[in-house]
């Protein structure tokens, strides 16, 4: 009795027992189906994100090109509605919304698979933000651009660009969130077939943010800095080759332009002995920059050049002329006679009137200035027949008259920018604004002069000063190139090759006025005298130099966290000398991934009558 009872309890507890054993066996199967399921949706959709993205891959080179030829050339449609760029933007929303979900949130947190699951997601998202927001902004920035046209009363009618300045600043945004979703993927986490793509993606946005930057602060800067929203005032520097500072020139003539709907008028010119000197700085300067290049970057406006910040040069400039003539300005553009033939080879010759006084020395009151003798012209023949300061006086009327060429109502505004970019990636055409927030956006671009900024932190320098009272560096010949870069344990050395050569011989020596070779009785008649001061990448090792062969030593300074080092040089007429210098790069910049351009040596230099005053020279990836 009490055995039968027993097992009938027993029996009552082993039910209960393979009821939850059937449940937890079909809970298990749910699930394994489930996962199946998902496994297949996933698959499905990450072939088909695949088969979208390698479809993008290939519209991406044909958007680059409509691109290109929307800014550059006359295309006749609007860049927005190009059906290479619709085409990209419905292959990236397809591998976004198959890469986006429930199922794809989960399995980014899975063991071995997450990070990869999680890198295709994140990529994706950077595509589709790419063609949705940026490339549209660059095609209307580039559509605005191709809008931009002269006024019935000879101004610029800016509205197209103003009009998109909003999108353009929303794109570099939008832009910089999705470099910012791709920092956060560790390439060693993920499967090794997306590394190679997601680092192409990575370069591919650092190029695009650099664009993005551009069109953002064209949009931005140029309405107001051309006086679309109110007048404005600028202090033009006529930078003479003939004597050079490390930004280029000496300062030699000064004029005063105003600005007003993109119409640019002569206000007044001025020679550098009317501006100056003062008896101490007239801007506080950094104690780096006054140690390196003296208080007199602050007292003469002679020297305001001789640094290669024209953050300094601009502040200088303009106080300096508001204390001499009472004007205060907008902001300072500083330019050269090599700047000004480019755009007279859009213009074509202009007639300049002479002022009275250089009309009287020179016998005619106007002379024809054009891209093929505007150089020779303002630094050599001009000192045949004037003296320095009626030099200057010529070089404001060239000037004024080569900007009176580009401003007026004939002349097509897309005719003149490819003329003011090639004068820019020279660093021939330079700009400071008084306002901080422009100024902010001007920082780190070609025209801004901003060699300490973040941007360039890599980049090296080659600066020349002439020491001598004169205009021989009218005669120097500067080549400037890479002699060899090779990979060190620390990263990488490079060596830039600098070829000095005096080109003026010793009969045409004795010609010159004491003023451009030197007095008469001096034995450095005819030699060119300058200073070359080689500055390394920031916070990295001094620049190691030889000349000819045999090393030099130099005076050491640290300015803007760059090591620099200075020798002078002295050529006579006919010599030639080459000075090498070595400069080591960090491992970040020989592997690519410092503040400059992969696998490119940026060097800025100062701009001569024969040498650009940057380039790009092209290096190893090492490590």
């Amino acid at each position: 009795m009490t055995v039968e009872t027993g097992g009938a309890a027993d029996l009552r507890r082993v039910r209960p027992r393979r009821r939850a054993l059937r449940w937890v066996l079909a809970t298990m199967v749910v699930l394994v189906i489930a996962v199946l399921v998902a496994a297949v949706l996933m698959i499905r959709d990450a072939l088909t994100a695949r088969d979208a993205l390698q479809d993008a891959a290939a519209q991406v080179p044909a958007v680059e090109e409509t691109l290109r030829t929307g800014l550059f050339e006359e295309s006749g449609r609007s860049m927005t509605d190009a059906p290479e760029l619709i085409a990209l933007q419905e292959q990236t929303a397809i591998a976004r919304d198959a890469t986006d979900g429930v199922l794809w949130d989960l399995a980014s947190y899975l063991p071995v698979i997450g990070p990869s699951v999680d890198a295709v997601q994140r990529v994706a998202a950077a595509l589709d933000d790419l063609a949705a927001d940026v490339l549209p902004a660059l095609a209307a920035t580039a559509d605005a651009a191709a809008a931009t046209s002269r006024t019935d009363d000879g101004g610029i009618d800016l509205a197209p660009l103003a009009a998109v300045a909003g999108q353009a600043s929303a794109a570099r945004v939008t832009l910089d969130e999705a470099r910012a979703e791709l920092d956060q993927v560790d390439p060693t986490r993920i499967r090794t077939e997306l590394v190679e793509p997601l680092v192409a993606l990575d370069a591919r946005l650092d190029q695009l943010a650099g664009i993005t930057a551009t069109a953002e602060r064209v949009t931005t800067l140029l309405p107001p800095m051309l006086g679309a929203d109110e007048p404005r005032q600028y202090l033009l520097l006529g930078m003479n080759n003939g004597e050079l500072r490390a930004a280029g020139g000496i300062p030699g003539a000064l004029t005063l332009m105003a600005v007003e709907d993109g119409r640019v008028t002569i206000e007044k010119q001025a020679a550098s002995g009317d501006v100056g000197p003062f008896e101490e700085s007239v801007v506080p300067l950094d104690p780096e920059e006054e140690a390196a290049y003296s208080e007199r970057i602050g007292r003469f406006v002679q020297d305001v050049t001789a640094t290669p910040e024209f953050t300094t040069t601009g502040a200088a400039a303009a106080e300096m002329w508001a204390r001499s003539q009472g004007e205060t300005v907008d902001g300072v553009v500083a330019t050269d006679p090599v700047a000004l033939s480019f755009l007279l080879e859009v213009t074509g010759p202009v007639q300049v009137p002479l002022p009275e006084e250089v009309a009287a020395a020179v016998g005619s009151d106007s002379v024809e200035v054009g891209a093929e003798n505007v150089v020779d012209l303002l630094l050599r023949r001009v000192y045949d027949t004037l003296q320095p300061e009626e030099a200057d006086q010529l070089f404001a009327a060239v000037a004024a008259a080569t900007f009176a060429g580009i401003t007026s109502s004939d002349m097509e505004v897309s005719a003149v920018l490819p003329a003011f970019q090639r004068a820019a990636a020279q660093h021939r055409l330079l700009t400071w604004s008084a306002d901080p927030d422009e100024q902010d956006l001007l920082t780190g671009t070609l025209i801004a002069g901003t060699f300490g900024a973040e941007r360039t932190a890599d980049a090296v320098g080659v600066f020349l000063e002439d020491t001598r009272v004169g205009k021989m560096s009218a005669y120097l010949d500067v080549e400037l190139d890479l002699a060899r870069s090779v990979c060190t344990g620390d990263g990488r050395l490079d060596t830039v090759a600098v070829t000095l050569t005096n080109r003026l011989d010793r009969e045409t020596a004795r010609d010159l006025p004491f003023y451009v070779a030197g007095p008469e009785d001096d034995p450095r008649r005819g030699d060119v005298v300058v200073n070359l001061t080689a500055a390394g990448p920031q916070g990295g090792g001094a620049p190691a130099l030889t000349q000819d062969g045999a090393p030099v030593g130099g005076s050491s300074l640290a300015v803007h966290g760059r090591q620099n080092t200075t020798i002078g040089v002295t050529l006579r007429p006919g010599r030639t000398t080459t000075i090498e210098v070595a400069v080591p790069a960090s491992a970040a910049a020989a592997r690519g991934e410092g503040t400059g351009v992969p696998g490119r040596l940026e060097v800025w230099s100062t701009p001569t009558a024969s040498t650009s005053g940057l380039r790009e020279l092209e290096v190893p990836f090492c490590g």
